[in-house]
């Protein structure tokens, strides 16, 4: 009953929010892709296509301050390079620092967090990085680091589980994220600030001692987005919907996670000297979906495969097309050189095409390294 509650709990929460000791988790990925002629629209600023990567590095930290009490912080840094795209483009820096501490009580039935967003990141781009800044963007082509910076920030949260049975947990969360203005762009100075977020979910897990099973809900509603202190884009609502499953047998493991995002139209306010008009675009629809199957070869070592697809529609226009589908696939190896310490390293081709014409193919590694106490 506890390990049904705890995983219900962090269902509602980020990635590493909690842990049943206290980690030190580093990625290193790096992803290339090149761009064909066609998926930049053919014209003269993408003739003859592009080149486009990422290297990036990703550091979660949690420590349990006392059994109640936990913080995690998160941080890293990212190199993006664009080539070919009239000539060539780098956006290079740190990303936020992210500070957040959880309190249980309750039994661990409860969990409230509090945390910040430092503004240690890259958020204010000169132009010659403003065309790598738009390609790492787009959800179609798959980076991890979508931004590197975005100024100031707060949330609170809070989640509650209701056990149901031995095996079944019903968990309810809500939070509120404060965003604070940063410089969008150094020439012109551009001064933004993203509209505030509250959010609420809901998870239902079923978990057994071989198997378990979590379908999630979540919405998301925002405050306008503002330039220069003046209203300039009211965000439409969000809906989230997960499910995932994993098995575990003796050597034999997978697991399969869907994921689908649908947005509300978002509304443009147009300049005071065009009155109080307004504009609307799509606000984008989105479907992932991922398999992993595991083998453990031996006590140390595991070998496994990864598979991910996703598919966008009804994004507005933009530099780099985010309409269509994209894919990645690769296989992978697990080392666990002692009790708390675990290596994995994974290597991908992937690929995709937009909507309206033209493909893109490269290659994806990751390394990770997690160390526990």
């Amino acid at each position: 009953m506890r390990r049904a509650i705890m995983a219900i709990v962090l269902g509602l929460l980020p990635p590493g929010a909690l842990c049943a000791q206290s980690t030190w988790t580093t990625v290193i990925q790096t992803r290339s892709l090149n761009l064909d002629a066609e998926l930049l629209g053919g014209d003269s600023l993408g003739a003859g296509g592009a080149d486009i990567s990422q290297t990036s590095i990703r550091t979660t930290i949690t420590a349990f301050v006392t059994p109640a009490l936990s913080v995690v912080v998160s941080g890293g840094a990212g190199l993006s390079d664009l080539q070919g795209f009239a000539g060539a483009s780098e956006a290079q820096g740190l990303t936020d620092t992210r500070v957040k501490l959880f309190y249980r009580i309750a039994g661990g039935r409860v969990l409230l967090g509090a945390g910040v967003v430092a503004p240690t990141g890259l958020h204010s781009l000169e132009p010659d990085e403003l065309s790598t800044a738009a390609g790492v963007w787009s959800p179609l082509l798959g980076f991890p680091l979508k931004r590197l910076g975005e100024g100031w920030g707060g949330d609170v949260s809070g989640s509650v589980a209701f056990p149901l049975g031995d095996r079944t947990t019903l968990g309810l969360g809500a939070g509120y994220y404060a965003r604070g203005e940063y410089d969008l762009s150094a020439n012109p100075v551009s001064q933004y600030r993203p509209g505030n977020e509250i959010s609420s979910t809901a998870a239902f897990d079923f978990i057994e001692e071989r198997t378990g099973l979590r379908l999630a809900l979540a919405l998301r509603s925002f405050a306008a987005d503002r330039l220069n202190g003046a209203d300039y884009i009211d965000q439409g609502d969000q809906i989230e919907g997960t499910a995932r499953f994993w098995w575990r047998g003796d050597r034999l493991g997978m697991a399969l996670t869907g994921h689908a995002v649908a947005k509300g139209d978002n509304r443009f306010f147009v300049s005071a000297a065009r009155g109080a008009a307004t504009a609307e675009d799509p606000g984008g629809r989105s479907v992932f979906f991922g398999g992993r199957l595991s083998w453990q070869a031996s006590g140390r070592l595991s070998i496994f495969g990864e598979a991910t697809g996703g598919l966008f529609t009804d994004y507005e226009a933009a530099l780099v097309p985010v309409n269509g589908r994209s894919w990645t696939a690769g296989p992978g190896l697990g080392w666990q050189p002692g009790p708390n310490l675990e290596t994995s390293v994974r290597f991908a081709l992937t690929g995709g095409s937009a909507e309206d014409g033209g493909s893109y193919d490269g290659y994806d590694v990751l390394a990770m390294v997690a160390v526990k106490r």
